[in-house]
Formats: C-alpha cells, sequence, structure tokens
C-alpha cells in the first residue's frame, strides 16, 4: 500500500503515461501521411520504420545524383570547348587546379567566360594527354617513356599555381567584358 500512495507502483500509472507519450511521439511523426498510418499506432509505427529507410537511403542517393549532375553540365560545358570531360579533369590535376566538379559547373553556368579561361589554361595537358593515348604498342610506349623521362631532365615541367589560373580566368572575363 505505501507504494502505490507515493505513486510508485500500482496500477501501472508511469508506464502508461510513457507509453503514451511514445505512441503520441510516432503519431506527430506521421501526420499527414495516407489512410491509418495517420490514426493508428501500429500502422503509423510500420510507415515511419519505412519512412525512415527510405530517408537513410535518400540521403546517400541525393549525394550520388547532384554529383551525376554536376559531372553532366561541366562535361557538356567542355565539349563546348573541344575537351572531353575526363581529359579536362585529368588536366586539371595535372596543372595543380584544385576544383571540385561543384564548382566546376557552377562556373560553367554562371561564368563561360571564366570557365573557357580555365579550359584554354589547362589545353596544353589535354594536348599531351591526347598525343599519349595515341601511342598504343608496348613498344612505342617505351620510346615514349624514354623521350619524355630525358625531355624532363633537360626542361622543367610547366606547372601552374591556383594564383596564375585564377589571373587567366580574369584575363579571359576582361577579355571576353571588352570584346
Amino acid at each position: 500500500m505505501a507504494l502505490a500512495a507515493r505513486g510508485g507502483g500500482g496500477g501501472g500509472s508511469r508506464t502508461a503515461a510513457t507509453t503514451a507519450a511514445k505512441h503520441r511521439k510516432v503519431l506527430k511523426m506521421t501526420k499527414g501521411y495516407y489512410g491509418r498510418s495517420k490514426n493508428t499506432f501500429r500502422a503509423a509505427r510500420r510507415r515511419l520504420d519505412k519512412a525512415m529507410q527510405y530517408a537513410y537511403r535518400d540521403r546517400r542517393t541525393k549525394k550520388r545524383e547532384f554529383r551525376k549532375s554536376w559531372v553532366r553540365t561541366v562535361s557538356a560545358a567542355a565539349r563546348e570547348h573541344g575537351v572531353r570531360y575526363g581529359e579536362l579533369v585529368h588536366a586539371l590535376d595535372t596543372a595543380g587546379v584544385v576544383l571540385n566538379r561543384k564548382i566546376l559547373a557552377e562556373l560553367a553556368v554562371t561564368e563561360p567566360a571564366s570557365f573557357a579561361g580555365l579550359v584554354d589554361v589547362v589545353r596544353p595537358a589535354v594536348v599531351d594527354t591526347r598525343a599519349a593515348a595515341v601511342v598504343k604498342s608496348t613498344e612505342a610506349n617505351a620510346r615514349e617513356r624514354a623521350r619524355r623521362d630525358a625531355r624532363s631532365k633537360d626542361a622543367p615541367v610547366e606547372e601552374y599555381t591556383l594564383d596564375e589560373v585564377l589571373d587567366a580566368v580574369r584575363a579571359a572575363n576582361q577579355a571576353a567584358a571588352s570584346g
């Protein structure tokens, strides 16, 4: 009797309140669902579990889809300048330009002249990449490697810093604005 008087047992009052609170929480989260999924706890809990699974999956899918969209945008813009997407990304990487696909896509859409300047900066590297792709046989590859090694010992490889790339982009913007 003493426990019941203090509210610490008997009647299950605390348990009932906790259960009701959990039910209210689930039903609040399923507000707007169709049919019994918004009214009855059992259906709402199942529907909410599935919704959470979809949300977890689609948070990852969303990242994938955005990246695919950026790649498509950059690819289309690069092809307008006579360069394939893979060649452009490889040339940017070898030139030391650190721009992700999101920024490249934004640049291609909002500032086409800047993007054109960026492509012009890395165009020599693209031409080198295409020339290297033409060499197919292993014997020709070995000769090419030997020639490249000899050339790299004599003359330093041309690398661009981010400041040089930005200067070239600004120059292209000014040329586009004045012309």
